[in-house]
């Protein structure tokens, strides 16, 4: 795995999830045995510390990202398109989606760069904020 610098990407997920779908992601499946924190994805980010999910315009959580690391085998063979895999610690979820056209967020299909500052304003936005993380074995 490699360190990485502090950054914050929005990747979008129109055609892998449904708004009920993503929101049960990240709550509990990227933590479940079929996912074990691997977020696999098909873009290269290697410098992704906090990934927010969303789909169809609207963010619905976001991932706290411990490393990267090429795609196994079995990572290909659970999701065909993917390219990168990121180790997730943490992931919130968001009681209301947040609409990102609203703050000017958009062309996210190739994952789309913000500061803090975005990050802070989609979370004020998004009511409450619930953390996840894997259960302690």
């Amino acid at each position: 795995m490699e360190a990485m610098k502090s950054t914050i990407h929005v990747f979008g997920h129109d055609d892998t999830f449904d708004s009920d779908s993503i929101r049960q992601y990240i709550e509990s499946d990227i933590f479940d045995d079929g996912y074990d924190r691997r977020y696999r994805y098909n873009q290269l980010r290697n410098d992704a510390k906090i990934i927010v999910l969303s789909h169809a315009g609207e963010a619905y959580g976001h991932f706290e990202i411990t490393g990267w690391e090429d795609p196994t085998n079995d990572d290909i063979e659970a999701w065909p398109k993917t390219k990168r895999v990121y180790i997730v610690s943490k992931s919130h979820s968001y009681e209301k989606p947040v609409n990102l056209q609203d703050l000017g967020i958009t062309h996210i299909q190739y994952g789309k760069p913000i500061d803090a500052d975005m990050l802070q304003e989609i979370q004020k936005r998004a009511g409450k904020v619930t953390t996840h993380q894997p259960a302690v074995a």
